[in-house]
């Protein structure tokens, strides 16, 4: 997910919305991107890239709770849901995930 969006469709329409935001950071020479080069990419992505992107965060997120809660190894709840029906076969598309994660100390 992507700044509330769902899928490929609701990340081009955020990203048309914010073209002046992406522009000032980003350069667009051919604009911003359609729903099928988001969906172009969110299908080239691989999940063991992802998996080590995600265990740094995680070991990110414990370095920052430590040092704000001041214990040396806390522990961190993870929870993870799939959200039903939400799968787009024809495209390709698994379902959508979402995990948060909270220092529980």
């Amino acid at each position: 997910m992507l700044a509330g969006s769902s899928g490929p469709t609701s990340i081009a329409q955020w990203a048309a919305l914010k073209k002046d935001l992406l522009a000032s950071v980003l350069s667009m020479p051919h604009g911003v991107p359609s729903k099928d080069v988001f969906r172009g990419v969110m299908m080239a992505l691989r999940s063991s890239a992802s998996q080590a992107r995600f265990a740094a965060l995680l070991r990110s997120l414990r370095g920052a709770a430590a040092a704000e809660i001041g214990v040396e190894r806390p522990t961190l709840a993870v929870d993870g849901k799939t959200l039903r029906r939400s799968h787009d076969r024809k495209g390709g598309l698994g379902a959508l995930h979402s995990v948060t994660v909270r220092a529980s100390e």
